[in-house]
């Protein structure tokens, strides 16, 4: 069980857990793949049972779709190791976006931030009168 799952099974959020786990996964593991810098990982629960992941590392650069919000066109191929994280996010969470820190303001390795939110899924109507 990683940070993340015990995150939000201890926020009360154990339906989505697993999927909180996997995205928390791809954002990480992009930002050790793709920087030489630091980088950092934070984890936010609300009161609506929203649970937010950001990532952050010292790289400007903003990855499609994060920096435009339109996929790119194409999908990695069947036989490619890589490139299918971004994706799972997109698929998996409720909302999602990056942006970059300006480096006049916060410095030469002021980085970007990606980020994801996930919400519970929805109770069914006879749980919610019960």
């Amino acid at each position: 069980m990683t940070w993340a799952t015990r995150t939000a099974a201890a926020w009360c959020l154990p339906e989505i857990a697993d999927v909180a786990e996997l995205l928390t996964s791809e954002l990480v593991t992009n930002a050790y793949v793709h920087i030489t810098g630091r980088c950092s990982l934070r984890l936010q629960g609300w009161e609506s049972g929203r649970l937010r992941v950001s990532v952050w590392d010292t790289s400007p650069d903003v990855p499609p779709p994060f920096s435009t919000g339109v996929a790119p066109r194409l999908a990695p191929g069947a036989d490619c190791e890589s490139g299918r994280g971004l994706l799972l996010v997109r698929l998996y969470a409720a909302n999602w976006g990056g942006h970059a820190y300006s480096p006049h303001v916060f410095g030469p390795d002021a980085g970007k931030t990606l980020w994801f939110e996930l919400a519970p899924p929805p109770q069914a109507a006879y749980e919610v009168a019960a």
